[in-house]
């Protein structure tokens, strides 16, 4: 043990000399961030270390002194690495519980209304969407990691008298005067109901030109609406994915980090006064109605490719082609509003880009109301577009926008225009939640990151020699790690020569219970169209999209909307035999190896809990 400690080679002479001068500069960097740049904060580390050289010489000379820091690094080690200990564990999936449940007593005539409005943003406004500069300014200290990060982050967050955050981590939104009819994000609201009492059965879908949608942002609507008797499975908040919407209004700290910047009561309000706005406005709006499902395919009749979207994960041509829509009309007049469900990334706008856009979602529905009889509004829903981006094109963003939107408002306007009609409806709405366990990350360094997540998805110190060994052998590094204040970080290796770490994310986000909901219609007094509409929070891969189709022709129901960025945010949903495999939206999946299998079966759950109250 003396040798440890007092000898030539002691292991706490070595530290010193050789780590914690380098542990103070990254310190210093990290914290730095806060209010200075990337490359100045490392620039201040940088400097930090020679100057925490010099001091650690002085103190060394000093017996006395020397003694009380050597007390003191232990003590400061043996804390946070007895943090790190604790905070190692995963809590597992919980089982889903339907949390509510209704459905229309009979068929009946239809009643809907359309209202939109746009946000009242204040100019301080952030852009939302892209985490990498010119739209990032700042980061909390270690990316808002340990109670130091949090600690940084609620300070950057700290309201003025405005309600502007003490220092934004992202631009704020430049203003053009002669901005265009895709520059004005706002809120988009279709209300259905039936038409002779809606007795508490009115369904509401909000269209909002988010990034993500948010679990606050239900909570907060919904409030608003609770006069009117609104539950909350049959209130839908769908984020169209654009990634020049603003900021500030999402209450997950790891979101904010990565692409919303600090939740604003201001910014919330803003944008739950427009939807409250068009909510009002489609209630005013009001008129009998009559509704059918579109059923039509992304591709174009010549080169049999998609006109829209493209699987960025393999072969262009491989997605989910089918488009799926809601056309509604006045029972007495012209075509009303049009709920269009899509899979794709809508983006074209990308991070130097500094003013507010629609973007392909808003060219979407300008595109079709220009092109079908009647110019019924338009509602963009976005679906399973984990693994879904644009088609390749040339021009300024623009121009590709209305380039794209123009083809494919052309190949699916057919359909809408064909659509059969019906003049009764029957609805039935359910809602789950679940607590999908601890939200982690994992970061593959060198190797698999298969090997990465078996390895580091598991507690520290099994009874398995070869993992116990590479533990032991991994702990300087982790004690290292976690007395830079980061005890929810660990590092870890396997054999086979696969390195990197795994971030546990529940101190920073908690662990809140994640929605998911269904809706089965019926159209006609028989119900001879049946089709499902189901919800959920995060942008999932297509062949999750595609396994949820298939749950619900397996219950008869042959046809599925799928809505992704619904009521909440919870990042990427990838399937769970393919959380191994390498590549963002995986790194992005937050909820461990079973998310993908953990959601199915949760939308599976609305699914019957809908039949159920449907008496199917």
């Amino acid at each position: 043990m003396i040798s440890l400690v007092r000898g030539p080679g002691g292991l706490l002479k070595r530290l010193a000399d050789d780590f914690v001068p380098l542990g103070i500069a990254i310190a210093v960097g990290g914290i730095g961030i806060t209010v200075l740049d990337p490359l100045h904060a490392a620039l201040l580390g940088a400097l930090a270390w020679p100057f925490a050289s010099l001091l650690l010489r002085a103190v060394r000379r000093r017996p006395w002194l020397r003694r009380l820091y050597r007390l003191a690094l232990l003590a400061h080690v043996l804390f946070w690495s007895a943090q790190g200990f604790l905070l190692d564990r995963v809590a597992p999936s919980e089982a889903p519980q339907v949390a509510a449940s209704h459905a229309w007593a009979a068929p009946a005539p239809l009643r809907a209304g359309y209202g939109e409005a746009d946000f009242a943003l204040p100019d301080w406004a952030t852009l939302a969407g892209w985490g990498a500069p010119p739209r990032r300014l700042r980061l909390p200290a270690f990316g808002g990691l340990g109670p130091v990060g949090r600690a940084a982050q609620a300070w950057m967050a700290e309201p003025d008298g405005d309600g502007r955050p003490r220092v934004p981590m992202f631009h704020a939104a430049e203003r053009n005067l002669e901005a265009g009819p895709l520059q004005h994000p706002g809120a988009r609201v279709l209300v259905l109901e039936p038409g002779a009492s809606h007795d508490g059965a009115r369904l509401v879908v909000v269209r909002l030109d988010l990034v993500t949608s948010a679990r606050s942002l239900h909570a907060a609507l919904l409030e608003r609406l609770a006069p009117d008797g609104i539950s909350a499975d049959r209130l839908l908040v769908c984020a169209t994915h654009t990634h020049s919407g603003p900021g500030g209004y999402s209450d997950n700290p790891v979101s904010a980090v990565f692409g919303t910047d600090h939740h604003s009561a201001v910014l919330e309000r803003a944008i739950v006064d427009a939807a409250a706005i068009a909510y009002g406005r489609a209630l005013t709006a009001r008129v009998p109605a009559r509704i059918g499902l579109v059923r039509a395919r992304d591709r174009d009749p010549e080169s049999g490719s998609p006109v829209l979207a493209r699987n960025r994960r393999g072969d262009e041509d491989a997605v989910d082609d089918r488009v799926y829509a809601l056309r509604v009309d006045a029972r007495d007049g012209g075509p009303l509003a049009v709920l269009l469900n899509y899979a794709v990334h809508p983006y074209l706008y990308r991070r130097r880009h500094l003013e507010f856009e629609r973007d392909l979602a808003g060219g979407l529905e300008q595109a079709l109301e220009a092109r079908l009889p009647g110019a019924p509004k338009v509602l963009f829903v976005n679906g399973a577009q984990g693994d879904v981006s644009t088609r390749h094109g040339g021009g300024a963003p623009a121009e590709r926008i209305q380039a794209l939107a123009a083809r494919f408002a052309d190949t699916i306007a057919p359909a809408i225009e064909a659509a059969s009609m019906h003049d009764e409806l029957r609805v039935a709405t359910a809602r789950v939640e679940r607590r999908l366990g601890t939200p982690r990350a994992f970061v593959a360094l060198a190797g698999s990151r298969a090997g990465v997540v078996e390895t580091l998805d598991r507690r520290l110190v099994e009874m398995r020699f070869a993992a116990t060994v590479a533990d032991a052998l991994a702990l300087p590094l982790n004690l290292a790690v976690w007395s830079l204040a980061i005890p929810e970080a660990r590092v870890g290796f396997t054999w086979e020569g696969d390195v990197g770490a795994r971030i546990l994310l529940e101190p920073s986000m908690g662990n809140p219970p994640q929605s998911f909901s269904a809706w089965v219609f019926e159209l006609g007094a028989k119900g001879a169209t049946r089709f499902a509409l189901m919800a959920e929070p995060g942008e999932a891969m297509q062949a999750l999209g595609r396994a949820w189709r298939d749950a619900a022709a397996r219950r008869e129901l042959p046809d599925a909307l799928v809505l992704g960025l619904t009521n909440g945010s919870m990042a990427y949903m990838t399937p769970s035999a393919d959380f191994g495999q390498e590549g963002y939206e995986y790194d992005s999946t937050l909820f461990g190896p079973s998310t993908g299998d953990d959601v199915s079966a949760s939308l599976e759950l609305a699914l019957d809990a809908a039949l159920e109250a449907l008496g199917r």
